[in-house]
């Protein structure tokens, strides 16, 4: 089995054209650079290709799982206008495995600089701020209000997408450089972390969007956030329906739509206000969930739920047709988008040291432009601590 996939991985990676500018390489959020691993592996160098990885993306692994490749470095790739573009999450993922036999470490600290830098969050955004702080040589301690680690990979993202012991591999690459973590710690102002020089808040949106309609308390109506995290953690005193329906059109109308379907429901519906051109799920979740026996309507508008205490049938408009659709269901979950649980305006002071970062900053809500925007939360936080240094007025703290 590992010698064919190592013959495949190979074969794979004979197709690329080695691109001089690299378009793929372009196009990934975090600066992944798979051109640069490619040819590694190409030239039968596999440790150089496994610390390109590393070196720009802590959470190579988990990328290689989740990341939506065929939006970005694989809708670039050069291949693409000639036949059929390279494979690059399959080869990520190849080498993301064979690093767990090496154990290769990348990573060189500087000289401690005494800064304190403090991250709310430890999801994606708050694991890679942390790994290029701490390679900077700033003491770096990540807080965390829940139990487990992770943020959003732990408690959102559904198993048969990823397996946490993967992510506790990262996290705990990460703790390994030295990085402090804090868990059942909720910080709710950044006056709370008064020895720290620098702050970011990467603390995600965790709160999933209500609909304001009649029958939204009834029994067995859920959040889809709610649903995939209960799922994740107690899956058996989760209610298991029969008839469902999703309302929404992202990920994670795809992800909870699926889980349901994949619990043995009879029909799990999607319905979605807009086109599915206007879904803002990527094309692979949506094909995914199809696959599943999913059904997807769209150009609906949910207008009423109706039961008597638990839900038992749902009344939708149909946009442009000027009619009706009322559908039997037992089981009714809202995935129409999450929001922060702080007001994101009042987190952020820059001229103060105290960043944000992941999904409350970036408009792209994946793993890898969480990762990049941790990335980016880092760098203005190392240069506004250096800028201290540079004042004079460097605490001792």
């Amino acid at each position: 089995m590992n010698k064919i996939h190592k013959l495949t991985i190979r074969e794979e990676v004979s197709r690329c054209l080695l691109c001089h500018d690299a378009p793929c390489s372009k196009a990934c959020p975090a600066k992944t650079d798979p051109a640069k691993f490619i040819r590694s592996l190409r030239f039968d160098n596999p440790k150089g290709a496994i610390e390109t990885i590393k070196n720009n993306n802590i959470l190579g692994g988990v990328c290689s799982k989740v990341c939506p490749s065929k939006a970005y470095c694989e809708k670039a790739c050069s291949r693409t206008s000639i036949n059929t573009p390279i494979n690059i999450k399959m080869i990520q993922q190849y080498l993301m495995d064979l690093d767990k036999e090496l154990n290769i470490s990348t990573y060189t600290k500087q000289e401690n600089t005494g800064f304190n830098i403090s991250i709310i969050g430890s999801g994606p955004a708050g694991l890679a701020a942390a790994v290029e702080l701490i390679k900077k040589g700033h003491n770096v301690t990540i807080y965390e209000k829940e139990e487990k680690y992770g943020g959003y990979l732990t408690y959102g993202i559904p198993n048969d997408r990823i397996n946490q012991t993967l992510v506790d591999y990262e996290i705990n690459q990460v703790k390994n450089l030295g990085v402090n973590f804090k868990n059942l710690v909720e910080i709710k102002s950044s006056d709370e972390l008064n020895t720290s020089h620098s702050v970011i808040w990467a603390c995600g949106l965790h709160k999933g969007k209500t609909l304001h309609i009649e029958g939204i308390d009834l029994e067995n109506v859920e959040i889809g956030v709610n649903y995939l995290r209960k799922m994740k953690e107690h899956p058996n005193s989760v209610y298991k329906g029969d008839n469902v329906i999703v309302v929404g059109g992202g990920d994670v109308a795809m992800d909870v739509a699926r889980i349901a379907k994949l619990r043995g429901a009879n029909q799990v519906n999607i319905l979605y206000r807009r086109t599915e051109n206007d879904m803002p799920a990527y094309i692979d979740e949506k094909l995914h969930t199809k696959d599943c026996g999913v059904n997807i309507f769209v150009k609906f508008k949910p207008l009423s739920i109706k039961g008597n205490k638990k839900v038992e049938k749902a009344v939708f408009e149909s946009i442009g047709n000027d009619s009706n659709l009322t559908l039997k269901c037992d089981q009714y979950i809202v995935a129409i988008g999450q929001e922060c649980e702080k007001d994101i305006s009042l987190l952020k002071d820059e001229q103060n040291g105290i960043f944000i970062a992941g999904d409350i900053d970036s408009k792209d809500k994946t793993v890898v432009c969480a990762i990049q925007s941790g990335k980016e939360a880092a760098y203005r936080a190392d240069k506004y601590v250096k800028s201290l240094n540079m004042k004079g007025v460097k605490d001792n703290v």
